[in-house]
Order: structure tokens, then C-alpha cells, then sequence
């Protein structure tokens, strides 16, 4: 009987570790009380086994505590029966104990492997996650700054395109040699707009090892001549002024002094025209550039933006640690006002 309950304990292992750790104790002391039987104690050590392998976390060490401190008491009974004869004491409490303990530690030790697997298997699936959203974040990062770079490369020159033969469509008035100039200074935006499409394209497709070609080069602009012959093509819409000791700027800055100038730039003739006003201020580590135009009373109709031109300014600032503000000036006056890093032989 008694080993017939220790086997249905067995059968219950996996199910209910701890109703069969319950059936298979009461089993095993009606074994010892009727009489010990080997494949009792045998089939009950599975039963202990089972409870801290299969049972809540902390079953283990209650068990530990419990069967350690059985094996003692056994072991002491046997001492104060026996008249204090330490041997018969010492064999029985590690019989005992072989029978109580060693499951539990077996298990103890089984159970930290396992919880240990657990552990590294959650740790790898947060890695992996992780792993996977900064790739999402790479990739929306990416595609952020090639649309920015293509709206610079492209959206400056077509948006000045669009203003231009809007208004040339617009005035009948205008003379034979005006409207040629006006056609011309399309045709040269349209060209070097298409230039620099070819060019972005081009440097996306080295970036990302389309062509295996070598690392692209990037285009410097040297600062005041570069942004003075950006300001001379748009006309007399933008008057440019330059002050303290014109320097090559390095290629970082130089680029990003372009690339703000000719943003503002497009901005102001886009939305109200000029005239605009291009502020270029050198000094010791630094170079300040202001576009300033008047604010007019209604939003002249233009081309839709992709909303990149602000950020994107103010990305090009702080990236190289520098500032920028952008909003009215106050007295009807639009303003936007970056200061660039430019230490003196930067650009050399």
C-alpha cells in the first residue's frame, strides 16, 4: 500500500509536485512505522526530488532546512535512546540524511541550472529586441538625413524655379530682356539642381555600398565666396554684407554655413519675398550668419515644403556645436541667425 502511494506520487511529479510530495511523506513514515521497505524510501526520494525541481522557488530551501534538521533530530533521538553511544548516532543521521538531503540538493543544484538557462534565454530575447529597435531607430534616423539632404540638394533650387515662373507667368508686362534673364536664371537653377540630385544620389548609393566604390567626398565651400555667389544668383533680391576677416572655414562648417544660408534664403523669396538681407560676421572662433526679410501681411502661395528647412538648420547648428535661432526680430522683421564654430587655420 504504502509503496503503491509513493509510485502515484511518481505519477504526479510533473502535474502537482507538491501533492505528491504530500501523498509520498505519508506514505513513507506508515512505511517506517510499519516496517522500512527499500523501494519505498527509493520511489519517496523521487517525490522529494520532484517537489524542489518542479515546485515553487523557493521549495527548495524550505526542504533543505526541513530534511537537514530531521536527520539531526533522528540522529539525536538515536544518541539519548542508545545512552549517548555517538556512533550508532552518527551513522543513522547520515542515512537519514542521504535519503532526505541529497534529493533536495540534487534538485537544488538542477533547479539553478535551469533557472539560470531561463534567465540567459529572457536576457538574449531583451538583446535581440533591442538590437531590433536600434535598427529601426538606424534606419529612421537614416532615412530623416537623406530626406533632408535631398530636400537641401533639391527643394532650394526647384522651389526658387517655381517662384520665378510663377511670377513670369504672371507679369505680361516684362520686356524681351527680362524675361530672357529670368528664363536663364531658371535654366541655371534647374541645371545645378539636377547637379546636385546626381551628385546626393550618387554619394547615397557609395554610403550604402551600391557601387563598392570608395568613401564619398564631401563638397567644401569655402565660406564668403561660395555663400556671396549663392546670394548674386538669386539678384537683386538679396543684398550681402560681410564683415571682419574673411577666412576659409573648414569643410563642416563652410557646408553648413551654405547649406543655412541657402535655406533662409529660399524661405524668405517663398513665402514673402524679398528683398532679403545676408549678414556674413567673422570673428576669432566663431563666423555669424543672419538672413534677415521684412514679414509681410499674408502668406504668399508657393510650393508645399516637406518641413525639413527649420530642423534642418537647426540639425546642421548643433552638430557642430554651435546655435541658431529662428523667428521674428521684432519691427517686421524675420530673422534667422546661426553662429558656427570657425577657429582661425580651421580651413586650411
Amino acid at each position: 500500500m504504502t509503496l503503491a502511494l509513493v509510485c502515484l506520487g511518481v505519477a504526479l511529479r510533473f502535474q502537482a509536485p507538491l501533492i505528491a510530495l504530500g501523498i509520498g511523506t505519508a506514505a513513507f513514515i506508515g512505511d517506517v512505522v510499519m516496517g522500512a521497505s527499500l523501494a519505498t524510501i527509493l520511489i519517496y526520494t523521487d517525490n522529494i526530488y520532484a517537489a524542489c525541481a518542479y515546485g515553487p522557488r523557493s521549495m527548495w530551501r524550505l526542504m533543505l532546512m526541513v530534511t537537514t534538521t530531521v536527520s539531526l533530530a533522528m540522529g539525536g533521538v538515536v544518541y539519548v535512546a542508545q545512552q549517548q553511544q555517538l556512533g550508532g548516532s552518527v551513522v543513522l543521521t547520515v542515512v537519514v540524511a542521504i535519503v532526505l538531503v541529497t534529493p533536495v540538493v540534487t534538485a537544488a543544484v538542477v533547479r539553478q541550472q535551469h533557472d539560470r538557462a531561463a534567465d540567459e534565454r529572457m536576457r538574449a530575447d531583451r538583446l535581440a529586441r533591442l538590437s531590433e529597435l536600434e535598427r529601426r531607430n538606424a534606419v529612421a534616423a537614416e532615412r530623416g538625413r537623406m530626406a533632408r539632404e535631398l530636400h537641401d540638394a533639391v527643394a532650394n533650387r526647384f522651389s526658387v524655379i517655381v517662384v520665378q515662373s510663377s511670377a513670369l507667368l504672371r507679369r505680361d508686362d516684362l520686356d524681351a530682356q527680362t524675361r530672357t534673364r529670368l528664363l536663364t536664371r531658371i535654366h541655371d537653377d534647374g541645371r545645378q539642381g539636377l547637379e546636385e540630385l546626381r551628385m546626393m544620389i550618387d554619394v547615397l548609393r557609395r554610403e550604402t555600398g551600391e557601387d563598392g566604390g570608395d568613401e564619398p567626398s564631401v563638397t567644401a565651400f569655402g565660406g564668403a565666396e561660395d555663400i556671396g555667389s549663392l546670394a548674386r544668383s538669386y539678384g537683386a533680391d538679396v543684398d550681402l554684407e560681410v564683415s571682419g576677416t574673411v577666412r576659409p572655414l573648414s569643410a563642416a562648417a563652410g557646408h553648413a554655413a551654405y547649406r543655412i544660408t541657402q535655406e533662409a534664403i529660399t524661405n524668405a523669396l517663398k513665402h514673402c519675398g524679398g528683398p532679403v538681407r545676408v549678414r556674413i560676421a567673422y570673428r576669432e572662433e566663431e563666423v555669424e550668419l543672419s538672413i534677415e526679410n521684412t514679414l509681410c501681411g499674408g502668406a504668399r502661395p508657393g510650393p508645399p515644403g516637406g518641413g525639413f528647412g527649420v530642423p534642418g538648420m537647426r540639425e546642421r547648428a548643433e552638430f557642430l556645436g554651435g546655435r541658431i535661432t529662428v523667428g521674428p526680430a521684432g519691427h517686421g522683421v524675420w530673422r534667422v541667425c546661426a553662429v558656427l564654430p570657425a577657429p582661425v587655420g580651421a580651413g586650411r
